[in-house]
């Protein structure tokens, strides 16, 4: 089975996480991690959380917006970019997106309002949202924050400068799947003094220890078991099963989440991935041309990403509004052992989230029924990107 997630992680990472298990690498490590995030970024200051999502709320917070002020971001985006809006007391206002995934200015303007304090725009997958300079310039003639999504976006650039600087606040995860691939964490970057000065007053405390040792247990447990295919299947289908035998009501309580300081596991894990960004993403450019000269993609419909300004965390792409083809392309594709990764519900449509819908969003619908991924993370092989461009052209 070629999965849709493996840690890239060498051996002398895999080599600390285990001692991660048993204690905290000593120093300052989150401090160290943020001298490095500036360094890099020249941002003039930054702040690690132990969450992406931690970071959207505490810029959002840092800003004091008026309760019930709305925010503007993309429907298709994860729980973790409208939850944190939600938990900060302001109103979510979903937004259409372009061919690429990403916000799209024309939608963000016809929703501007006088209540409108903030955009949150993404660079999807890697790509850079080509909208950028259009929201940042509607922004500022409105008096309007931006946050910039950078998540799914660490390593991009764009005319020499990062992914994460253009906007007012930009913002890194290095969670599952991501170019900095950890159990967890993320980083405010930012030159606003307002939120520098907002951040530094924080009386913030590390997540119980105990709490982040399971999680990286688990991660360990979890890829481990990778190699153990058909036991690894069994106990996902099992889950599945069991997941859906017990429905129940879903509600924002289900997606809470507190916010802390990065933990010094976590930080030391991000710390060593970002000496290896650069191999990291040359890899998944290369895997991402490789799937480019498939004549799979042609043959079945399948939008092709635009390569351009693109790292290529993911290789989404999409059947357009046929979601049957989809499962159909995926369990094809399954059968041949290669996992995808379906991508988001919209929230606009998505429980409990879309209690905010307020008008139909055309290219959302569209484009995300027959949306999923496929794998072009840094540690496959020739072989293997061999494997599912082969498979690709059979369907």
């Amino acid at each position: 089975m070629i999965y849709f997630l493996s840690p890239f992680w060498s051996g002398l990472e895999w080599g600390n996480v285990i001692r991660l298990l048993f204690a905290d690498p000593p120093g300052e490590v989150p401090k160290v991690l943020e001298g490095e995030l500036k360094r890099l970024t020249g941002a003039s200051y930054a702040l690690a959380l132990n969450l992406g999502r931690s970071c959207i709320q505490v810029t959002l917070e840092a800003y004091n917006f008026p309760k019930g002020s709305e925010v503007i971001l993309p429907s298709f985006s994860c729980s973790g970019v409208v939850t944190p809006v939600i938990q900060a007391g302001l109103t979510p206002v979903y937004a259409d997106i372009d061919q690429d995934f990403n916000l799209v200015a024309e939608s963000v303007r016809s929703l501007v309002s006088g209540r409108t304090c903030a955009i949150i725009f993404p660079h999807l997958c890697g790509k850079f949202a080509k909208d950028t300079f259009e929201i940042l310039s509607l922004a500022e003639k409105a008096d309007i924050k931006t946050i910039e999504d950078a998540t799914q976006a660490f390593g991009l650039m764009y005319k020499n400068k990062w992914a994460g600087t253009f906007g007012d606040v930009g913002i890194f995860s290095f969670g599952n799947g991501k170019n900095m691939f950890g159990t967890g964490g993320g980083a405010i970057i930012t030159d606003d003094q307002e939120v520098a000065l907002y951040c530094q007053n924080l009386k913030l405390v590390e997540e119980n220890p105990r709490i982040v040792r399971n999680r990286i247990f688990n991660y360990v447990f979890r890829y481990s078991l990778q190699s153990l295919s058909s036991p690894f299947l069994l106990l996902r289908i099992l889950a599945l099963q069991l997941t859906k035998a017990t429905p129940k009501k879903i509600s924002f309580a289900d997606f809470k989440f507190s916010i802390y300081r990065i933990s010094k596991a976590e930080a030391l894990l991000a710390i060593q991935n970002i000496k290896n960004q650069k191999q990291i993403i040359s890899k998944r450019k290369s895997n991402a041309n490789d799937l480019l000269q498939a004549k799979g993609f042609e043959k079945n419909k399948l939008q092709i990403p635009n390569p351009d300004n693109h790292v290529f965390t993911k290789f989404l792409t999409s059947t357009v509004s046929d979601r049957n083809h989809a499962l159909l392309l995926r369990h094809k594709l399954r059968a041949q052992g290669i996992e995808t990764e379906s991508s988001y519900l919209p929230l606009h449509i998505r429980k409990p989230f879309d209690i905010f819908s307020r008008e139909p969003l055309p290219t959302t619908e569209l484009l995300s029924p027959g949306a999923f991924s496929i794998p072009v993370r840094p540690n496959l092989t020739n072989k293997q990107m061999q494997r599912i461009v082969e498979a690709l052209n059979s369907l």
